[in-house]
């Protein structure tokens, strides 16, 4: 099992503690959001200290570093910016919608008028 914690060490990236028991932690990748999490038992005992559930780490230099004590807060933080974005989007699209419906507007309007010009020539036209 520790070559498969190797293989998911990536430098630089934040990894969430889901869980730790009896001095096994399980690690997601946060920075890539892998669907898997992985056993990381050979933590030294100082990281152990502060690698509980919810805990963010960092792997830096080869090894674990505190990232952060609320892992949890920043992953609820992302999904609720996630949600932002997505609802301002979603608020853009309407917005373009509701320019094409002014055009559409504006474009039977001038129909419109070119139509009532029309009249007047050909009403014009036929009073002569």
């Amino acid at each position: 099992m520790e070559g498969y914690a190797l293989e998911n060490r990536k430098e630089g990236h934040l990894y969430l503690v889901t869980e730790d028991r009896h001095g096994k932690v399980y690690l997601w990748d946060f920075t890539e959001k892998t669907e898997t999490e992985f056993l990381e038992d050979n933590l030294p005992s100082e990281v152990l200290q502060f690698a509980t559930e919810g805990a963010m780490l960092q792997y830096k230099d080869g090894q674990y570093i505190l990232y952060s004590p609320y892992g949890y807060d920043m992953l609820e933080d992302e999904e609720e910016e996630e949600k932002e974005t997505e609802d301002a989007e979603n608020l853009d699209d309407i917005e373009n919608v509701e320019d094409v419906t002014d055009a559409t507007d504006v474009r039977k309007d001038a129909e419109e008028e070119m139509d009532n010009q029309k009249e007047d020539f050909e009403r014009d036209t036929d009073e002569r």
